[in-house]
């Protein structure tokens, strides 16, 4: 039986932690009446089983009729379109993840699930679109570390709050990156681009790297490789993919990280240049492609997640809904190929699951942030 407190699924409506810091395990607030009804919170109950335990003994008390009433509503959810927000142009890594999961649930919903392409300003634009939009889970937010955690990070003045306006649902998938030159670059390996770097630097000439963005992810690990081996080179911002990867091709821009996904088209066109990937193992769409690891470069953080979250309020039952269509798209054989020849890595985890993720990304990037400095502006 589907319980009344169930309609919040709030990423971090109790206590509020201190800024910037997800509170993992905090548990529930017992509601100050009895038919006051509280959100659950994955970000915040994540080993508290005693106190959820309490607090679904009160969601029983508050009554079977709303229980029903949710039940009914969620067991013919979707009743319309879904909008799937992508906070990046079309063709990006993202774009390209996204939309055929988009038509997997659309197969599965029955319903149009139609995508929304807002990019700019970190991702902060499709933020906005999604928290404009009634808590009914018809808008959805395909997210990445920017908005759930650089963001927060690295701008303590931000319009929203991932732990108090975010309802996370799943982790699509984790994007390993590669590092792309322009095919006619000098450079053929990690340590030849280091070596042209230094050389150009002291031309005074520094070479530049492109990412999707200040203060988004693969801002954050070029910055990173740039500190770790004490180079200077000039960051150029872009609002995706696909124009940075264009720029790169024509030698505008001397390297950057990109998604297999999007840089494949250059790649196999010969305008672009492979030189590691950021993976663990090499990846099966670029065999021939060492990892970081076998280049002799350390880990410089050149991943991210890419999850579906909706705006705090979403009914728990509608989560569910949700998560559970994705996890069945993902275990389809031809989407897990798609998957994985656009270099992606399966996840489909549990919104629970996804919460713990997002709370060891905050961890790990806000010590990164430590080492290195990164201008929002």
């Amino acid at each position: 039986m589907a319980l009344p407190l169930a309609r919040g699924h709030s990423a971090f409506r109790e206590r509020r932690p201190p800024p910037h810091r997800f509170a993992a395990g905090q548990g529930l607030t017992p509601s100050p009446t009895p038919h006051t009804r509280q959100t659950m919170n994955p970000f915040q109950t994540l080993g508290r089983v005693a106190r959820v335990a309490a607090v679904c003994a009160m969601a029983c008390i508050a009554g079977t009729t709303l229980a029903q009433d949710n039940a009914a509503r969620s067991s013919t959810w979707p009743q319309r379109a879904v909008t799937i927000v992508v906070p990046y142009p079309p063709g990006g890594s993202l774009d390209a993840i996204v939309r055929p999961y988009a038509l997997a649930l659309q197969h599965l919903w029955g319903q149009p699930v139609v995508i929304d392409n807002k990019p700019g300003a970190n991702e902060s634009i499709g933020v906005q679109t999604l928290l404009k939009a009634p808590a009914d889970g018809y808008t959805l937010l395909a997210a990445t570390d920017s908005a759930m955690v650089l963001n927060p990070l690295l701008n303590p003045n931000l319009a929203y709050k991932p732990q108090q306006d975010f309802a996370p649902i799943t982790q699509l998938v984790d994007m390993p990156m590669v590092f792309v030159v322009p095919d006619n670059s000098p450079a053929r390996s990690m340590a030849d681009f280091v070596q042209l770097a230094r050389d150009a630097s002291r031309q005074q000439r520094d070479l530049s790297y492109g990412s999707s963005g200040v203060g988004g992810p693969l801002h954050l690990a070029l910055a990173g490789f740039v500190a770790d081996h004490q180079l200077k080179m000039v960051h150029v911002p872009y609002k995706g993919a696909a124009e940075m990867l264009k720029d790169v091709s024509t030698g505008l821009v001397d390297a950057s990280v990109s998604g297999v996904a999007s840089a494949r088209p250059l790649l196999e066109a010969h305008r672009l240049r492979a030189l590691a990937v950021s993976s663990a193992q090499r990846m099966a769409s670029l065999p021939g492609v060492p990892t970081l690891s076998e280049a002799g470069i350390a880990d410089f953080g050149a991943s991210f997640f890419i999850g579906l979250v909706a705006r705090t309020g979403t009914p728990l039952e509608v989560v569910r809904a949700v998560q559970e269509a994705v996890k069945k798209a993902a275990a389809d054989p031809a989407g897990r190929q798609r998957l994985e020849t656009a270099g992606a890595i399966n996840v489909a985890s549990s919104p629970a699951e996804f919460a713990a993720v997002v709370t060891a990304r905050h961890a790990a990037l806000q010590a990164r942030l430590g080492k290195i400095k990164i201008e929002m502006r």
